[in-house]
């Protein structure tokens, strides 16, 4: 029953103690102002559903947090239908049926927290991929992603006449045995770097031939870092690499 921005239950069934978490006992042991329930702005939301049955004389909505009820802080959002039945004067009579909308409250409220965690994981990659595309072009590196539980490697370049340039190379391990870009010593010592740095966390750099930039074979510095989870699994080997332009003496690898 409604009466100038006061409410209070009449009669309720079992199924909306049910919905609301609680009992009927702790419903009426707080008493049956149905207002007090909410917090202002439910409380608002609810009184212009009631006044908009009123005037409009259809069945009308809200979606309300509900507080009072339930088992304490335990968070409870209610859908709202009211009905009016009657009128007597300055107050209404009402039929509300009530269902428990917490579960897909809190979901689309997760789905929104996820939606804007992913939308700011893109402008932040979008940004690292500008800042790669410019230390790619600008300074003559290019940036690799050896993945170790897949054995596949992206690696981006400025290829001459083409710009640049991302491949995507599988079976990366055995790719090397086979490829002519990269001479078979140097395709061993590739082959004993992702070995070793599979097997635990390091940073260091390598020296090898290959033919990184579609100009013929050079010599390049590797300069790689291996990443670990949270157990200490090595799952991904990241880096740069690039041209150093002259043949030095011997082939080694340089520990950083």
């Amino acid at each position: 029953e409604y009466t100038k921005e006061r409410a209070e239950i009449v009669r309720a069934n079992d199924n909306f103690f049910r919905e609301l978490h609680t009992t009927r006992s702790s419903v009426y042991a707080q008493g049956l102002k149905g207002l007090e329930n909410f917090a202002p702005e439910g409380r608002r939301a609810f009184i212009a559903m009631l006044e908009n049955a009123i005037t409009s004389g259809r069945e009308t909505e809200c979606l309300v947090q509900n507080i009072g009820t339930g088992n304490g802080t335990q968070e409870i959002w209610t859908h709202n239908r009211a009905r009016l039945l009657a009128r007597n004067g300055s107050s209404y009579l009402f039929y509300i049926a009530v269902e428990n909308f917490t579960e897909r409250v809190l979901l689309e409220r997760n789905l929104r927290a996820t939606s804007e965690e992913l939308r700011r994981a893109v402008v932040k990659l979008e940004t690292e991929n500008e800042r790669n595309r410019l230390l790619i072009e600008n300074m003559g590196i290019g940036i690799f992603d050896y993945d170790i539980i897949t054995d596949s490697l992206h690696i981006e370049t400025n290829i001459q006449g083409q710009g640049v340039l991302r491949r995507d190379i599988p079976h990366y391990y055995d790719y090397l045995l086979k490829t002519k870009l990269v001479p078979p010593e140097s395709a061993g010592t590739l082959r004993v770097l992702i070995k070793e740095a599979a097997l635990k966390p390091v940073s260091s750099t390598l020296v090898y031939q290959a033919n990184i930039w579609g100009s013929g074979l050079c010599w390049n510095r590797l300069v790689y870092e291996s990443l670990a989870d949270k157990d200490g699994k090595v799952y991904r080997i990241v880096g740069h690499v690039y041209s150093i332009g002259s043949k030095p003496q011997k082939l080694v690898a340089a520990q950083g």
